[in-house]
């Protein structure tokens, strides 16, 4: 059910329905179609990882990593938000005949149909994986005996991998021994941070331009997607092509890894050039005879009369350039034409009776926009140009057979640092709000930021990111011990071995 508003004016019978829904339970029944997804997505992402590195050359693995992660992180993503913005462009009744447009906050798009598109896809997608062989044509298994000279491994491993066997004892004598691979956690916690990041970051870094820059929300999504997109797509596939061309082995990524994490923390401090916050009535700026400022009480002398509620935010520019939560709070009494008229809060400079208008006003002069954009550009190259080397840092430093399962190891540590990022995130950002609107008299939803406290909180989350991160490469270095034995087939052999040193 549509919610129904009337005209947010002063003295005006404001009245907001926040009736909740009646298909509250529906709700578990998304949960299950997550759960479901993250079951079916699971295999591809760790066992389709080790076929694809298993079925190549051991110098060109890097290379065929950075093009799949390159079209799981970029590619994929940006195809999900054109199909949801051209499915939510639909009515969610297809065919129905509406008189409201999209723009019409009561609009509903349907936001079903992309879901289906996109599982009929997978569908038709997994019809050639079923197909694929065990083992792929033209691969020997002397090769899989030479990559396995490659790895990190004690004598009582390698008895292991010649005698191994199914079952729930050896999985946990894998893990045990998994656990103990000092190289295996830290690469995996430097990824899994480095993940949260690029997780994080792109729910709020759309709203940090709104707030700092002024961007409208569809300008900021597509500023975002477009630097993102092109700085994430480059930074893997260059980061899989050096590894291959430079022929880095475990010690040579790790630095070459650390290198990338350095120039990322260097740019982190791009989020320090900062703009003004936006003047907001009763927020950062007093109401006439006003002495004190606050995040949820908009009322003062001039609207204390109008009986305003800040469960209806709909803000209007004054013409003196001030945004008013709404109408109501800047004592507005009359209407014409998307202008507001006899607004007793607005201090007018040129007649007695001053006007507003719909929407908020502009944000102030300010020239930081290009300068933010270059460096979050290469923030995002460095940072995803260490996620391919990272990587096969995982797959090099463990027995061959137990590739799959430090895969998985690397996932869990994903799904448990990196996914609670944009909570962690939206959280801390939480604490630089200061309007916050209301429903039935309980904090809903942030209105506007102070942009020097969101500029400093973002700051202060990379900075530390990165600084674990660093720690994690360093302590990699630290603890690896490059095999003694050298690699004795082509596959391998075209690898340098004076990187490692």
């Amino acid at each position: 059910m549509t919610p129904k508003t009337e005209e947010p004016l002063c003295g005006a019978n404001i009245t907001v329905n926040n009736a909740e829904a009646t298909l509250k339970n529906y709700m578990y029944l998304f949960m299950l179609g997550n759960l479901l997804n993250g079951v079916g997505s699971t295999a591809i992402f760790t066992l389709g990882m080790t076929y694809l590195d298993e079925n190549v050359a051991q110098k060109s693995s890097s290379t065929y990593h950075a093009i799949y992660y390159s079209l799981q992180s970029s590619v994929g993503p940006a195809s999900g938000y054109i199909l949801g913005g051209l499915t939510l462009g639909l009515f969610t009744n297809i065919g129905e005949n509406v008189k409201i447009t999209n723009t019409n906050p009561a609009w509903v798009g349907a936001w079903w149909l992309g879901m289906i598109i996109a599982s009929v896809l997978l569908f038709i997608s997994a019809v050639p994986l079923l197909m694929l062989p065990k083992k792929m044509p033209g691969r020997l298994d002397g090769d899989t005996l030479a990559r396995e000279t490659e790895v990190q491994r004690s004598a009582e491993n390698l008895h292991s991998d010649n005698h191994h066997k199914k079952g729930i004892k050896d999985l946990i004598l894998t893990n045990s021994n998994l656990l103990r691979n000092a190289p295996l956690i830290f690469s995996a916690l430097a990824y899994a941070f480095d993940y949260g990041l690029i997780v994080g970051f792109s729910a709020y870094v759309p709203k940090y331009l709104e707030t700092m820059y002024g961007l409208t929300a569809t300008q900021a999504s597509i500023v975002i997607a477009f630097v993102s997109i092109i700085g994430s797509t480059a930074g893997l596939i260059t980061g899989g092509v050096v590894v291959t061309k430079a022929r880095l082995r475990v010690r040579g990524m790790i630095k070459f890894c650390f290198l990338n994490t350095l120039i990322a923390l260097v740019c982190s401090f791009g989020f320090l050039i900062r703009c003004p916050t936006a003047d907001f009535a009763g927020a950062t700026v007093f109401y006439p005879e006003q002495s004190i400022v606050s995040s949820h009480d908009f009322s003062s002398t001039c609207n204390s009369l109008c009986h305003c509620t800040t469960d209806h935010y709909s803000p209007v520019c004054g013409e003196n350039s001030v945004t008013y939560f709404s109408p109501c709070f800047a004592g507005c009494t009359g209407s014409l034409n998307q202008t507001y008229t006899d607004c007793s809060c607005i201090l007018s400079t040129t007649n007695q009776f001053a006007t507003s208008r719909k929407g908020k006003c502009g944000g102030k002069q300010c020239n930081g926009l290009p300068i933010f954009l270059c460096t979050f550009f290469v923030l995002m190259l460095f940072t995803l140009m260490s996620l391919t080397p990272t990587l096969q840092i995982i797959l090099r430093v463990v027995p061959f057979n137990q590739r799959s399962v430090a895969v998985g190891f690397q996932w869990v540590f994903n799904r448990c640092i990196g996914f609670p990022f944009p909570i962690i995130v939206g959280r801390v950002l939480d604490y630089s709000c200061i309007v916050w609107s209301t429903k039935m008299g309980k904090t809903a939803s942030c209105r506007l930021y102070s942009s020097n406290q969101m500029s400093l909180y973002l700051f202060l989350i990379l900075l530390g990111c990165k600084i674990i991160t660093l720690t994690c490469y360093g302590f990699d270095h630290l603890f690896y011990k490059p095999p003694k034995s050298k690699p004795n087939s082509a596959d391998s052999a075209e690898t340098s071995p004076t990187l490692d040193s």
